[in-house]
């Protein structure tokens, strides 16, 4: 009895340290769509434990999670690494993201990232790089390596090599171009995108690791692929990268609502700020028919649904989700109830959200859809 009294008083202690210390606030995704908010106490290589505001323990196998987001609200401590210079971004075909810069004086092409240290890239598995704050690639060759100077001049052909600074690019015509790296904007290589398979982190610097494993211990935090990472770096994970889509990457057909007909449609607003799963907030402007044309049926559609702090005020508004023609849920967003969760299953293949008029007239009625994952289900 005195062992079983020990036992629970050590272990209600590690929930009561988890809820007024530094607590680690998950809302976990499963594969069924539900979801569990709380305060996460273990993770190991099978299950997860969280405990929730009323004090339950609910024991979660990661088989069972198609993705956790971190609600982290501490500051960055000294330790965190968040000083590194960071000039740019290297996007990997399957689907990684490093922030960082190059190594210039690297007898091979290096890129150094807060993280993963300064390593060497194989260009084979590289989609792209960028040393400015832009990642535009529209309107170029899909069959051709893309260098873009800092001058604003393209030059297309095929990178032989990256060395000691100096892109050595040949042309079509056989010739090679020596283009120094200090003078280079973004390059992008013409390399075919992989779907990725197994667990990815994101962080709270705008990365995306491929990784093996993540364990976390109340008492001594993270521990990414055998290496200790602070909490507070930590956006976001997923188990099974290939089953997760972020809504807004999908072409979106906007059209006017049956009782509210307008002139103009304003195209939606996507935040390309990076954020958890790459699901950039999407913001519509009612009253409007948004549709996404998905490419299987079927699939798991999460979000948050919110009005934005600036449209608040005015904010009265009916939102339907609908799978094609038939409703799902509907519900009213106003400044007393001003966001809501939706999680639903589509039987068919076009996903459709409706802002319609609440009643006070279709003024600065605006929603912004957070965090929108399209979830494949288990084949």
């Amino acid at each position: 009895m005195a062992m079983f009294l020990i036992r629970s008083i050590l272990f209600m202690s590690l929930i009561w340290y988890s809820a007024f210390s530094d607590d680690v606030r998950v809302d976990v995704i499963h594969w069924d769509l539900e979801k569990t908010s709380g305060t996460l106490l273990r993770m190991d290589d099978v299950q997860m434990k969280v405990v929730d505001d009323s004090g339950s323990v609910e024991s979660i196998l990661l088989d069972e999670v198609a993705c956790v987001l971190f609600r982290n609200t501490l500051e960055a401590s000294e330790g965190d690494s968040v000083n590194f210079d960071s000039t740019g971004f290297l996007h990997q075909v399957t689907g990684g993201r490093l922030t960082g810069k190059p190594v210039f004086d690297a007898t091979a092409f290096t890129w150094k990232n807060w993280w993963t240290g300064a390593s060497l890239e194989d260009l084979s598995v590289i989609r792209s790089f960028n040393m400015v704050d832009s990642t535009d690639f529209s309107g170029l060759s899909e069959v051709e390596d893309v260098v873009s100077l800092s001058n604003q001049d393209r030059l297309a052909g095929f990178i032989d090599s990256i060395e000691n600074g100096v892109i050595a690019l040949e042309k079509t015509d056989g010739t090679t171009l020596r283009v120094p790296l200090k003078n280079v904007d973004r390059v992008r290589f013409a390399n075919p995108l992989k779907k990725s398979s197994g667990p990815s982190i994101w962080s709270t610097r705008g990365d995306r690791f491929q990784i093996e494993s993540i364990q976390f211990v109340a008492d001594s935090g993270f521990t990414v692929s055998g290496r200790s990472m602070s909490q507070n770096l930590l956006n976001g994970i997923v188990f099974q990268g290939e089953r997760i889509t972020p809504l807004s990457v999908v072409p979106v057909t906007l059209h006017q609502t049956k009782n509210t007909p307008r002139f103009h449609l304003p195209k939606p607003l996507i935040d390309q700020r990076f954020s958890p799963f790459d699901a950039s907030s999407i913001e519509l402007s009612g009253p409007i028919r948004a549709e996404w044309r998905l490419g299987q049926k079927g699939l798991g559609f999460v979000c948050r649904v919110m009005v934005p702090r600036s449209a608040l005020s005015s904010a009265d508004m009916r939102i339907r989700i609908l799978d094609g023609e038939i409703p799902l849920t509907t519900f009213i967003l106003d400044a007393s109830s001003p966001a809501e969760d939706v999680s639903v299953r589509l039987s068919g293949n076009i996903l459709v959200i409706e802002v319609l008029d609440g009643g006070n007239g279709p003024i600065m009625d605006r929603i912004r859809i957070e965090e929108a994952l399209l979830i494949t289900p288990d084949s």
